[in-house]
């Protein structure tokens, strides 16, 4: 009976790669899958019952001889036992020994320019660099970003890290997810609403009190009247006036609901008719919180308010922004000490 030629143990893994001692140049991931460590030699083919290496032989670890041939399949019959990257580090190092196989779109001039990422926290560093794309020009509103594959290839992640990625520009605003054969990570029109969600959480978690929340509304009012009464059209002037007349007639119906969404409506036409979008986006944030607010300490008197919209259009009519900035001041003022009041009443 013919014995076997003894084959030098393998080495154990190193620090790097979750083992004791040197570290191994070559790991096998998977079936018929093995990655090279830096510096080390290339690996060898050794034949296995199942052919080739992609049939299901094994790659040789440098320096060793092939002297015996280990099974095929990736199975444990009549082989050794071989040794697999863990599960984390198996996407990275199988990304790192792929070639790069991106997709038609990524050899545009104009492609985003993407690197592969080595951060602890691999997802915020796609994200920033999503960001600093979309910052440079290369993506746009409505752009399509290449496909996961291509994207993981790029970034040397796997998806699920990918994913994670998307999904926190998802949540920001910045991209808007689709499912399906035209799916895809498209760059979102609009991404206000990250900031309203944002104040909203700082409002409920008591980072925000009423107060300084009712305070910032009436500083921002102040700014928001005086470039109004700079810009107002003939139709800006016809929608503050046809908001009037929808709120007096909620009053009338005593819909409180309609009222408050009415009143609410009469700041964001003021804030629009500013003309810029950083002054909506603020505003409009505000007043999603302050509406929620309102929601809960129910309904209160105004009757106030109607009378004071109406002197503050004529002001703004007349072009006298000095007294509309004033109107304005005193009646949030007024609405301000309601809800407060309200408020510690029901304390």
């Amino acid at each position: 009976v013919r014995r076997r030629a003894p084959v030098p143990p393998l080495p154990r893994l190193g620090p790097g790669l979750g083992g004791r001692g040197a570290a191994r140049p070559h790991l096998r991931l998977g079936k018929g899958v093995a990655c090279r460590a830096p510096g080390a030699e290339e690996p060898r083919a050794l034949p296995g019952r199942g052919g080739g290496t992609a049939a299901g032989g094994r790659l040789a670890h440098a320096g060793q001889p092939a002297g015996r041939c280990a099974t095929g399949g990736g199975g444990r019959r009549g082989g050794r036992r071989r040794f697999r990257a863990s599960s984390r580090q198996q996407p990275a190092l199988l990304a790192a020994a792929m070639a790069p196989a991106l997709t038609s779109d990524l050899n545009t001039p104009n492609a985003p320019r993407f690197r592969a990422v080595r951060a602890p926290r691999a997802s915020d560093e796609i994200a920033a660099q999503i960001r600093a794309e979309l910052g440079s020009g290369r993506l746009g509103v409505g752009s399509r970003l290449p496909s996961e594959r291509a994207l993981a290839e790029q970034f040397g992640v796997s998806r699920n890290t990918l994913r994670e990625a998307l999904r926190s520009l998802e949540q920001a605003g910045l991209l808007q997810l689709q499912k399906g054969a035209q799916g895809g990570a498209f760059i979102a029109q609009r991404s206000d609403q990250a900031i309203a969600t944002g104040l909203q959480d700082l409002f409920s978690t008591g980072a925000i009190q009423p107060a300084q929340l009712t305070e910032a509304r009436i500083w921002l009012e102040a700014v928001v009247v005086r470039q109004a009464c700079q810009r107002a059209s003939a139709d800006d002037m016809a929608a503050l006036r046809r908001n009037v007349e929808e709120t007096a007639a909620a009053m009338a119906a005593d819909d409180f609901p309609l009222r408050a969404q009415k009143n609410i409506e009469f700041h964001r036409i003021l804030a629009r008719m500013t003309g810029n979008p950083i002054m909506v986006v603020l505003v409009n944030a505000v007043l999603d919180v302050l509406r929620e607010f309102i929601r809960t300490i129910g309904a209160y008197p105004n009757h106030h308010v109607l009378p004071s919209r109406r002197r503050f259009i004529a002001h703004l009519e007349a072009g006298d922004a000095d007294a509309a900035v004033a109107e304005m001041e005193a009646s949030l003022k007024r609405l301000q000490r309601s809800y407060l009041s309200r408020l510690k009443a029901q304390a």
